[in-house]
């Protein structure tokens, strides 16, 4: 997990000496932006109502990795690889 070739784990899950592997922070996942506009699960801005917490969602544990697909909030990916592969390549920066 700590190899930061592929997908930048640390900058939200904790190194292998934390038990959870998660930071705990709710932070936006990167989703595109536009989507959270056209129905999608908001995240943190459905509870707040406060625009700048469009699409924050909490970040999950590591723990059982293994045995939690399918995988992000809305179960979107059904493999680790796809996982990686949306934050190595897709991400896409919220204002």
């Amino acid at each position: 997990m700590n190899d930061q070739n592929k997908g930048n784990c640390l900058h939200c899950h904790t190194s292998d000496g934390n038990a959870l592997g998660t930071t705990g922070q709710i932070v936006n996942n990167g989703l595109q932006w536009y989507e959270l506009n056209e129905g999608m699960d908001v995240g943190l801005a459905a509870v707040t109502g406060n625009q700048e917490d469009l699409g924050k969602f909490k970040i999950p544990s590591l723990r059982n990795l293994l045995f939690t697909a399918p995988y992000m909030h809305d179960g979107r990916f059904a493999t680790l690889e796809e996982v990686l592969d949306f934050y190595s390549e897709q991400v896409v920066d919220a204002p």
